[in-house]
């Protein structure tokens, strides 16, 4: 690198997760096998489609072996660097947010290569929740081609990746995945984030040098972002501030966040935890839908889905569409007295291993207006 960025080396034996399997993600994943990193989590949703062929040349490679059309991407990606290059990967298929966070604790970097401004929330959520560095990259072909590789430190004093969007974005994007409310729509996606395959490239070696290298500085974030129309490509480097109104400075620690065994009621947990103390919260983290209807046909029914997920892929049960379930009723925490805590993890669709903040309920004002009371009628009796 010519930039100031220090030149990296590359540490094989970092454990990855890869978030995204598309065209860049695919690449990035080759580029690591080649390299021989050992130890990757991949992670993506999505089925191979034969228009996707032509834009990555790993699941270009599988195809010509083997039909692969239809099999998970995710599975698709592991299977290759363990039958090409004898590597010990692990995928999950399904979105980074229904990941059990303990499965990425033991992670050390995570990557992102997904294609949606939701799902590149959900990464850096779970990032800043475990306290992780991520790096971020995409192509752009609309407007100047332009390929962009991102490094967001783990320090709380550091730019993450909500600190570049506007107040009214966060609110839309938080809105959609966090928010309990049922009037929450898709929120619009800034310019698609694809380009060709030259871009694909560049951006994706940006991403596996970003990868080898020390992490530089524990409170900077910086992008890097290249004009890929001259040769050699022009290179930008920005250095990335923190904003003062990002609510992700600072997150709690995940040390201080516990498991639920399997088969133990989230009241039986919430009891382990905080004891007989009644004040007690269970923090869900992503919220759950328990009853929606669909748009199409009218249907009722019980999905127990993370809600941002049913948005976007929930089926209804009654008439096979997707995308047309509306909440009803959400569920975001969980406290002793609540009809839903005497359900286990698993019967709310909640991840396995998943790891879950403890707090304590907002009491102030109850405690404050008692006291006012108190105080009142002490005066009352004194005249």
């Amino acid at each position: 690198m010519t930039d100031g960025t220090p030149t990296p080396k590359i540490e094989r034996t970092r454990r990855l997760a890869l978030v995204g399997a598309g065209a860049v993600g695919s690449e990035v994943a080759r580029l690591l096998a080649e390299a021989g990193f050992e130890d990757v989590l991949v992670v993506d949703p999505d089925r191979l489609e034969r228009r996707n062929l032509r834009t990555s040349l790993l699941y270009l490679e599988a195809e010509r072996k083997q039909p692969m059309c239809g099999l998970a991407k995710a599975d698709i990606v592991r299977d290759f660097a363990r039958e090409v290059h004898g590597l010990r990967w692990r995928s999950f298929t399904c979105e980074i947010a229904d990941v059990g966070l303990g499965d990425l604790r033991d992670r050390e970097l995570i990557v992102s290569c997904t294609d949606s401004a939701v799902a590149r929330i959900e990464t850096a959520m779970a990032a800043r929740t475990l306290g992780l560095p991520m790096v971020d990259g995409a192509v752009r072909s609309h407007g100047v081609p332009e390929a962009r590789a991102t490094w967001f430190a783990a320090s709380s004093s550091a730019a993450c990746y909500l600190c570049g969007f506007s107040v009214a974005r966060r609110a839309e994007l938080l809105g959609y995945a966090l928010s309990e409310s049922l009037g929450c729509v898709a929120p619009p996606e800034a310019d698609a984030m694809s380009g060709t395959s030259l871009a694909t490239a560049v951006v994706a070696r940006l991403l596996v040098q970003m990868l080898g290298a020390a992490e530089p500085g524990p409170d900077r974030s910086f992008a890097q972002v290249l004009d890929v129309r001259t040769e050699p490509a022009v290179r930008e480097l920005l250095q990335l501030s923190r904003s003062a109104a990002c609510p992700w400075h600072p997150l709690p620690a995940a040390e201080q966040m516990m498991t639920i065994d399997r088969g133990e009621t989230l009241r039986d947990a919430l009891k382990r935890v905080c004891g007989n103390n009644p004040d007690g919260v269970l923090e869900l983290g992503w919220p759950v839908c328990l009853r929606a209807r669909c748009r199409a046909c009218g249907a009722e029914c019980e999905p127990r889905l993370r809600t941002a997920r049913l948005r976007r892929r929930g089926v209804c049960t009654a008439c096979g569409s997707t995308g047309t379930l509306d909440p009803l009723a959400c569920l975001g925490t969980i406290r002793a007295e609540d009809r839903e805590a005497c359900r286990t993890a698993e019967d709310l669709g909640l991840p396995a291993n998943q790891m879950y903040f403890v707090r304590k309920q907002l009491r102030l004002r109850i405690e404050s207006d008692a006291r006012i009371r108190s105080r009142e009628a002490s005066d009352e009796a004194y005249v």
